[in-house]
């Protein structure tokens, strides 16, 4: 590699007092438990028959009780023979006496939802060229903003290779090959990129290796680095590796570093080497500054990609490259808005025969759609897709044919 990019640093964050915030926020699940079960007792009190003044807008009422209830959120705190409660808006005064009742109650969400997440650090490519190794199995967080995994920044020994496809990965899963094939089930994580040495330039996020049926949900990965679309310079944000009949479901893919929003992506979803019925749901894969937002390599079977699927502001939408003969790719109401490295949001080649490409009701920038299918000397002549196996349905209705809605080009 010729040079190295410019390095980016993160800001520096203000000094904060997370024990006092956190118990301002517990305090004020104490005062809404307290106000709760204080009202619900309300109800069951026998009036005393003593009245007080109204203060106009805000009335204010007194009753006696026999027991009083009181609830904490950490520890317990009883109230003894009176106790007064003073609501926001309208006033009420509740006077209780007899004996002390103490009930204790969980802190809510709004009190734990301050804690810092969890950021859980990965080794140094050190299993199985991974940070983190996971043949078979569970890797389940508690939520892309409570369980983040990264390298620290600059601690990397490893260097970019020269050629042939970069191995290094944040977390690898499934199996390492045929032999040991398993499915995974992956979720509620986040994986962040961090900028390394200047001799790492690029290393991949997630791969889901050798399996069948694994499923990927509830996760991001950002700032994942590359600096190309073909290797050693071309990465994955995440990538399925003879995984077949995978599921994707509410997955994030940001080529933007979060730390410093640098644009450092190179591509972000990868099929490679898969078959078998893949589904795709509610995907979001931005910011490939390098390769693509999607790039499927020799891929079979069928994958379809389902509504709120976004794969705007790429560098370049889809590449479908030696699709292998009968493939089915689905693309319903994608939002490919934003493509700005080609005049075409895909880019479709196949070996031994042509593949099915439907796009039912995309969002563009602007008509006709365009779809680049090369010409049929590509791949040295063996290129078989054809342009007649290319669709475009609006609304129900297959609209392939008007030059006005879908554009195929051969560059």
């Amino acid at each position: 590699m010729g040079k190295s990019r410019p390095r980016k640093h993160r800001a520096e964050a203000p000094t904060r007092d997370p024990h006092a915030k956190a118990g301002l926020t517990a305090l004020a699940s104490v005062l809404t438990v307290i106000t709760v079960v204080l009202v619900a007792a309300g109800s069951l009190f026998t009036p005393s028959g003593a009245s007080t003044p109204r203060i106009h807008r805000f009335p204010t009422k007194t009753v006696t009780a026999t027991k009083t209830a009181t609830a904490t959120a950490t520890t317990t705190v009883t109230a003894t023979a009176t106790a007064t409660v003073t609501l926001a808006g309208p006033t009420k005064t509740v006077t209780v006496a007899g004996p002390t009742q103490t009930v204790t109650a969980t802190p809510s969400a709004s009190a734990t939802s301050t804690a810092a997440p969890d950021v859980k650090t990965l080794t140094d490519f050190t299993q199985q060229s991974a940070g983190l190794y996971l043949g078979s199995g569970q890797l389940l967080g508690s939520g892309v903003d409570r369980t983040i995994y990264e390298l620290p920044a600059d601690t990397s020994t490893k260097t970019d290779p020269t050629t042939g496809t970069n191995q290094l990965k944040l977390i690898r899963t499934g199996g390492l090959s045929a032999a040991t094939a398993a499915a995974v089930d992956l979720g509620g994580f986040t994986v962040q990129g961090t900028d390394q040495t200047p001799s790492l330039n690029a290393y991949g996020g997630i791969v889901v290796g050798y399996g069948s049926g694994s499923r990927v949900h509830d996760v991001k990965v950002t700032g994942i680095p590359g600096y190309a679309s073909r290797p050693p310079g071309e990465t994955f944000s995440l990538a399925m590796f003879h995984s077949d009949s995978s599921s994707l479901t509410n997955v994030t893919l940001d080529g933007n570093r979060d730390s410093d929003g640098a644009q450092v992506g190179a591509t972000l979803l990868g099929y490679n080497y898969t078959t078998g019925n893949n589904t795709i749901t509610d995907l979001t894969a931005h910011h490939a500054a390098y390769g693509f937002g999607l790039a499927m390599f020799q891929t079979a079977g069928t994958y379809t990609f389902n509504g709120d699927c976004d794969l705007s502001h790429n560098r370049k939408a889809i590449n479908i490259e030696q699709s292998i003969g009968g493939a089915v790719y689905n693309f319903d109401g994608c939002d490919f808005r934003g493509t700005s490295g080609a005049p075409y949001v895909a880019q479709v080649t196949s070996i031994n025969s042509s593949s099915q490409v439907y796009f039912r009701d995309p969002v563009v920038d602007s008509w006709p759609l365009k779809v680049n299918c090369y010409s049929s000397a590509a791949l040295s002549g063996a290129n078989k897709q054809q342009d007649s196996d290319i669709h475009l349905i609006i609304h129900g209705v297959d609209v392939s044919n008007d030059p006005t809605k879908l554009q195929i080009t051969h560059m």
